[in-house]
């Protein structure tokens, strides 16, 4: 009995398992394809897992079914007379079986929206190239198994569906390699500027001053031709902009493509001079009621980026790339056609119906990637909109493109769609609390062992890092306090000075503050400043302001996976116009911490030893819970005891004083600081929450270009936005350039 069952088992596998896994590798390309834009949408770890497993199971399921064809190609029914009913029949199996490895080829092409699933995929675009060329083979090595074996009937739909898959997996390699982050900088350098030709001109002013000629220099610098054009503009900061009062989704598409076309040199460290900035520049001060358009257009053009290196997006000015796509679902159509017509009479069973699945799923997914590449994305409302504004000298023939987008742009943004699906990144600000990760953490046994096997990010994500909306207070206040930045940066050297402030700036310019400013900032390192704060700040709020519970989401694994209703309705407590201070200053002190703590690579220029500072804190900070022993109560509670406690230490004397320099600890340092601020009149928690801003803006100009980009498709940062629209505002230190290129003009006066 157990032999039969063993037997029958055995057919079953035989019969099903090439079945089973063409039928999955279809269905993880379906999930790729519409649901891999949704990580540049959320910061959630559940969907970041299943995208990650998806995508590496894409390539090993349609690798290991072509070696699993290949190698069951020659198995025949006379191989087995006992059980040779079980099988299929020769015919149906090797033919149908090289038809469907076709398929397999196109799935390798990988979708439309997920090429790459880190930065680092398009620099490996040569393994993939090679990986490519070997499974090829494989399928032509199957091809060939079934032409030798004489059955492969199905021979000019199995050439199509070849043909295409073919094609696919050619844009595939080439989009990797476009993204690739050393071809995109080779594609943005400019052509060699010796400048103005110095030896000739000087050769010149001294041939004439024999014939005793008065000789003088006119010059006239680039920038200056530059002001010229802006002055002759739309009264917008330059020439074809829209009235940042009257913007729609589809104008916000359109500014933020040029301003992309202009400053994606950024993201290669390019440098720029301020007139080059002029443009955007004046255009975002428009926005003075508006911050939030002002952020949808950085967020846009965010999009546009994440398209560039992790989709085929970029593939679409390419003409022959098109001409490919066409005549890809030309073969595929073709295939289905002569299946349907001539072939599908000779097959029984249910491979017909897989077969006809395949076929369909490759003609819809085709279908759906090229509408949305070519006709129904961001790229193609901004491309026809610059194609109308360029036919302007035919007025009809503008009205009718600007028409016709404007239409595409009504399908696209107001068809009814979910919340998240009209998101553009997460909208959200992870909060990391040094206080309250002391007070909560406790390593058990299961837990030091995830920490020995590396698991201790993902641990400190599911069971200390909160999520807090980003609201629409705080969105206004950032946007008011870099557009007062802007006004002030006149020159390379003020751009310089503000972006290098640290907060010194702000306390400066008040008299009360101003005391502050060189034992707390410029005579510390920044991760330890910003740690400083950070303890001062959440000392003075939970004493304060008492219990936050309104404001964080529930603890546990829902803490990284929170709902849109928790967000929203973290949201909707301040719409209000009052801003409140001390909340802003709390919800970007948190923040900035997640930053130092949990995403070292995109702080790694700024956080010099800002884990062992954490870590230092943080044992000392148990050791002082531990010996006071707070008595038991609700969290929010726990936390204002131990505030108080903190608060309460007698700190006169500099703690490196009485314990030396090995312990990087600066409990007490910010204990310190919170109590100078705590006796500070005025507007304490303004002052504060502006230092945090100037924290943030600090942070956000010297973290490396490249990990503001890998941020894109984990649901992007805040950082990020603060970063590309510091840039639009002409600040930070890519703008070094003064004058630009010079014309000098030799002008002779007789003596």
């Amino acid at each position: 009995m157990v032999g039969h069952f063993d037997g029958s088992a055995e057919r079953l596998l035989y019969a099903w398992d090439i079945r089973f896994l063409v039928l999955l590798s279809l269905f993880i390309q379906t999930f790729l394809s519409f649901l891999a834009p949704m990580r540049k949408r959320t910061s959630s770890l559940r969907m970041a897992f299943f995208i990650w497993v998806f995508y590496l199971l894409a390539d090993g399921v349609a690798i290991f079914t072509i070696g699993l064809i290949s190698k069951t190609q020659d198995t025949t029914p006379s191989s087995s007379s006992s059980s040779s009913s079980a099988y299929p029949p020769t015919y149906t199996y090797t033919s149908l079986h090289a038809f469907w490895a076709t398929f397999l080829l196109l799935h390798l092409g990988g979708p439309d929206s997920i090429t790459a699933l880190a930065l680092q995929d398009n620099s490996l675009w040569q393994r993939h190239l090679l990986q490519r060329f070997a499974q090829v083979v494989a399928i032509l090595y199957v091809i060939f198994q079934a032409i030798t074996l004489k059955t492969l009937h199905l021979w000019p739909a199995v050439v199509l569906m070849f043909v295409a898959g073919l094609f696919r997996c050619a844009e595939r390699i080439l989009s990797l390699y476009v993204a690739s982050m050393d071809n995109f900088r080779n594609s943005l350098l400019r052509k060699p500027d010796p400048g103005l030709n110095y030896a000739k001109l000087m050769l010149e002013n001294s041939s004439r001053k024999p014939a005793k000629h008065s000789m003088e220099f006119q010059m006239r610098t680039e920038n200056e031709e530059k002001n010229d054009d802006l002055e002759a503009g739309d009264g917008y900061g330059g020439h074809d902009h829209y009235n940042p009062n009257e913007l729609d989704d589809m104008k916000m598409t359109y500014e933020a493509y040029k301003f992309l076309m202009k400053f994606k040199g950024i993201i290669i460290d390019q440098i720029f001079s301020l007139s080059e900035s002029d443009d955007s520049r004046k255009y975002f001060l428009k926005f003075k009621e508006n911050a939030k358009e002002a952020f949808r257009i950085i967020e846009i053009e965010l999009n546009f980026i994440y398209d560039i290196f992790y989709t085929k997006v970029v593939l679409r000015n390419y003409l022959h790339i098109c001409v490919m796509r066409i005549v890809s679902l030309c073969c595929i159509a073709g295939g289905l056609l002569l299946f349907h017509f001539t072939y599908r009479q000779n097959f029984k069973g249910v491979e017909v119906g897989i077969t006809y699945m395949l076929l369909w799923g490759a003609i819809t997914l085709d279908t759906v990637a090229f509408l949305k590449l070519y006709f129904f994305s961001s790229w193609t409302i901004a491309t026809w909109i610059i194609k109308g504004k360029s036919e302007k000298t035919s007025n009809s023939r503008y009205s009718f493109v600007e028409e016709s987008v404007r239409k595409i742009n009504n399908l696209l943004y107001k068809f009814p769609r979910p919340k998240i699906l009209r998101r553009r990144w997460s909208e959200s600000m992870p909060q990391y609390n040094l206080l309250d990760y002391s007070l909560k953490e406790h390593a058990g046994p299961l837990t030091r062992c995830l920490y020995m096997v590396g698991f201790e990010d993902l641990i400190i994500e599911v069971g200390y890092v909160t999520k807090q909306a980003f609201t629409d207070p705080l969105r206004n206040f950032i946007f008011e306090e870099l557009r007062a930045k802007s006004e002030m940066a006149v020159s390379t050297d003020d751009t310089k000075k503000i972006s290098s402030s640290r907060g010194a700036s702000v306390l400066e310019n008040d008299t009360v503050f101003k005391a502050l400013v060189p034992k707390w900032i410029t005579d510390v390192n920044y991760e330890e400043s910003l740690l400083l704060w950070h303890i001062a700040t959440d000392l003075l709020y939970n004493v304060e302001k008492g219990p936050v519970g309104s404001h964080e989401s529930k603890r546990g694994i829902r803490q990284c996976l929170p709902c849109l209703s928790e967000m929203q309705e973290n949201s909707s407590t301040d719409t209000d116009n009052a801003i409140d201070y001390a909340d802003c200053s709390r919800i970007l002190s948190n923040y900035m911490v997640y930053l130092l703590i949990m995403r070292p690579t995109l702080m790694s220029p700024v956080a010099d030893i800002a884990h062992i500072r954490f870590q230092d804190t943080c044992a000392e900070t148990k050791r002082f819970i531990e010996d006071e022993r707070l008595k038991p109560a609700p969290e929010q509670t726990q936390m204002k005891q131990l505030c108080q406690k903190i608060l309460s230490v007698d700190a006169k004397i500099v703690p490196e004083f009485l314990k030396g320099d090995r312990s990087q600890s600066v409990l007490f340092k910010g204990c310190r600081l919170a109590k100078e601020l705590q006796y500070l009149n005025g507007n304490k928690w303004k002052i504060i929450c502006q230092v945090w801003v100037d924290l943030l803006c600090y942070a956000a100009v010297r973290c490396r270009r490249e990990s503001h980009v890998e941020r894109l498709s984990k649901g992007g940062e805040l950082i990020t936005l603060v970063w590309l629209l510091m840039v639009h505002l002409g600040l930070g230190e890519q703008f070094r350039i003064t004058t630009g290129a010079s014309k000098a003009k030799l002008v002779l006066r007789r003596s």
